[in-house]
């Protein structure tokens, strides 16, 4: 699959430096496992296509939200529109209610399997949490946010 190659390698650029909550594994690995599990979860619903849309996507989800990169900068790195616009839905920008995001996310097919995807993974990992990050009780907004995108 190239698209999923040159979007691994744009996540890849775009979270360098950075890493996830046990302040060891690199950040990458989140896109990525975000990625499987949509894959794992969509293998013979989509055709290749939109298997391509959804693991750019995936691998892309964080980027804008958690670097210097804009919408159009993905545009201009020859990200396509396609994979930019689930990109965009999947951002939560600042000044957003967490409880809006997942609403305007739940609005559109993609972003709900990637956002799902996300969650899972984002759950799977709360073992390794710090305490000083865990706020808002965190898991228990994960699994409302999945209940609303499942119902």
């Amino acid at each position: 699959m190239s698209i999923y190659d040159d979007m691994l390698k744009i996540a890849s650029k775009l979270h360098e430096g950075q890493y996830r909550w046990d302040g060891k594994t690199p950040y990458i690995h989140h896109p990525r496992e975000v990625a499987r599990v949509v894959l794992d979860n969509q293998l013979f619903t989509f055709m290749n296509n939109r298997l391509e849309v959804l693991c750019g996507a995936a691998l892309l989800h964080d980027v804008i939200e958690d670097t210097d990169v804009t919408v159009q900068g993905l545009i201009d790195m020859g990200v396509s529109e396609e994979i930019t616009r689930v990109v965009n839905i999947l951002t939560k920008y600042k000044g957003e209610s967490y409880y809006d995001y997942i609403m305007r996310v739940k609005k559109d097919k993609l972003a709900t399997e990637i956002k799902l995807a996300d969650l899972e993974h984002n759950m799977s990992d709360m073992a390794v949490v710090p305490e000083s990050k865990k706020t808002n009780n965190l898991l228990d907004k994960y699994k409302l946010a999945k209940y609303i995108l499942e119902h």
